[in-house]
């Protein structure tokens, strides 16, 4: 999870039910905008993608909350959004918190590592979904097989990334680097820990980890 910047509901778009956010309208076009086209949960860019509450329905019930434009974001719609459903109603909300300050994300060993940075309940709840988004924690063979293949997508990305950053320097894959590590990119929490993680990186993408 990173950083969203959410905008303003577009101008003249008034909210009354779920069918003003259905992909084609410009609530659906400009929450694709505001989460760079990519799942606000696992970051995956390659996945349908369909409206979520951060607040789920069944917690909060009320319009304030079901058709308010500060409680929507998207997510996979067949994995991330059925995952939290109404399980998760206390997560970290990445419009208003930076989720990079309370979670670092890596890889390792056939899983996907998720560190607390605090002990905060809203950190506590995200890495218990984070759990099962990534690592299938508690869940079924059919889910653990989902999993896997995300994790394949983010292994793949990160292997990527590190071949970039082994000729941090060059003008070329300094480039490609800031790309990888903008709040865009795929996957981008991931390489932006690496970035983070080490100091010559850290100093020489500064800019970018800023934004």
């Amino acid at each position: 999870m990173i950083r969203i910047r959410k905008s303003s509901l577009p101008a003249d778009t008034v909210i009354r039910d779920e069918r003003d956010w259905i992909p084609g309208t410009p609530v659906y076009a400009r929450l694709t905008e505001d989460c760079h086209g990519k799942c606000y949960i696992c970051e995956d860019n390659s996945s349908d993608l369909n409206v979520e509450h951060i607040k789920p329905l069944s917690k909060y019930p009320s319009p304030a909350f079901a058709l308010s434009w500060d409680n929507l974001l998207l997510a996979c719609k067949e994995h991330c959004n059925p995952l939290k459903g109404n399980s998760f109603a206390g997560i970290i909300n990445p419009c208003v918190v930076d989720p990079e300050a309370k979670i670092g994300l890596s890889t390792g060993l056939g899983r996907i590592v998720i560190e607390r940075l605090d002990c905060d309940t809203d950190t506590r709840e995200t890495a218990e979904l984070l759990e099962k988004v990534y690592n299938a924690t508690g869940l079924n063979a059919n889910w653990r097989t989902k999993c896997r293949k995300l994790r394949g997508k983010i292994e793949t990305n990160v292997k990527m990334f590190l071949a970039y950053a082994e000729n941090a320097g060059d003008d070329t894959y300094d480039e490609l680097i800031r790309q990888e590590i903008d709040n865009s990119a795929a996957f981008a929490a991931f390489k932006r820990k690496i970035v983070r993680d080490d100091p010559q990186l850290c100093s020489r993408f500064s800019a970018t980890l800023a934004r």
